[in-house]
């Protein structure tokens, strides 16, 4: 059991709540949508079950966690953030701003750099739900034959494997081009007349991409049409 640090100290007294070994990797797995315990498990990697469980314990006697129970054979229950759980959020995207600036991605595993992995990262720490308040589209981003999707509607964000039947635009780059544009390496406009990304379909939906997801203002894409 931790033994906390014993200081008035702010940053002190939330290192006690989230700074033990695994906790912000635990809420890492839930904002990337995993809840079930086997699921947050297999995420998280090398942590045992019997210190994951303690983690998800300690996680909700601070209120940061909350357990949904459902009455099925066999029981099944699922955790959540809470709203003060969400409010890591900010704190995750400035360690993964840190970790691409001074860690680089040279050093990151291929698990960090897959499409699915990006789309999910992405829509996570960096979606931007008040700039999607009212929109509703679907992007298709393909990298060599591998291809996925991110959906906005009105404020809400999903993203899956494949490419949807519907959808307005279509991306295509090497993986690098979408960690780079998301991490703020370099402008994504440039990026796309400069033929490092190509763009398909709608512009004005084209247009609005980086304001959801890359913390731009929206940018002058001239797409074919698809």
């Amino acid at each position: 059991m931790s033994r906390g640090y014993g200081q008035e100290c702010v940053i002190a007294r939330a290192l006690d709540i989230v700074g033990d070994r695994w906790t912000l990797l635990v809420v890492r797995e839930l904002m990337l949508g995993k809840q079930r315990f086997t699921d947050i498990l297999d995420g998280c990697g090398k942590v045992s079950p019997n210190l994951l469980s303690d983690r998800l314990k300690k996680l909700e006697q601070h209120g940061l966690v909350e357990r949904a129970y459902f009455k099925e054979l066999p029981p099944r229950v699922e955790y959540r953030l809470t709203e003060a759980g969400n409010d890591l959020r900010n704190l995750l995207q400035a360690i993964i701003d840190w970790g691409v600036k001074h860690v680089g991605d040279n050093r990151l595993g291929p698990e960090c750099l897959d499409l699915q992995s990006w789309l999910s990262y992405a829509s996570a720490f960096y979606f931007d739900p008040t700039a999607a308040a009212g929109v509703s589209v679907t992007y298709v981003i393909k990298v060599g034959e591998d291809c996925g999707y991110l959906r906005v509607d009105n404020g809400a964000c999903d993203v899956g494997d494949g490419v949807p039947e519907h959808f307005d635009v279509v991306f295509e780059g090497e993986t690098h081009c979408w960690f780079d544009a998301v991490f703020n390496r370099y402008d994504f406009d440039e990026a796309v007349h400069s033929g490092r990304v190509r763009v398909s379909g709608s512009a004005e939906a084209a247009r609005l991409f980086p304001t959801l997801l890359c913390r731009r203002t929206a940018v002058a894409l001239v797409p074919a049409t698809v």
